[in-house]
């Protein structure tokens, strides 16, 4: 953030949406606290996107051959709420000079995102040991 109204409105932001991003982390395995993501967020590591009816965080992936923009989490009313996690992401990888978009997440992203374009490129597969 690069004001102090910056930080009032994100607060507010934050504040007011935390539920969705709550939500979000107890479906995609439970590997952070909300406060973590928080930290990501406010360290400039994570960007958070607040939307009228749910919240998204993108995160950035630089591999050797591309630079991609994670949709990391996302909650809120969806699917009605997905094209405006879209058009964020679209803007946010742009501005970050991304050359695409992923999706790391459960399988029915996989259905709801095919239409805009995603397709199938790698599974994640976590075996729990307690």
């Amino acid at each position: 953030m690069n004001t102090d109204v910056d930080n009032v409105q994100f607060q507010k932001d934050w504040d007011e949406r935390v539920q969705y991003i709550k939500a979000a982390l107890q479906k995609s395995g439970e590997t952070y606290l909300v406060t973590d993501v928080y930290d990501l967020v406010c360290a400039g590591i994570a960007h958070f996107e607040p939307l009228e009816n749910g919240a998204a965080v993108f995160l950035l992936h630089q591999y050797p051959q591309r630079r991609l923009l994670r949709i990391w989490l996302a909650g809120g009313l969806l699917p009605t709420n997905i094209e405006p996690v879209l058009e964020a992401a679209k803007k946010h990888a742009t501005r970050l000079e991304c050359d695409g978009i992923e999706v790391e997440g459960r399988r029915g992203w996989e259905r709801l995102l095919k239409p805009y374009g995603y397709g199938h490129k790698r599974a994640v597969l976590i075996k729990d040991l307690n």
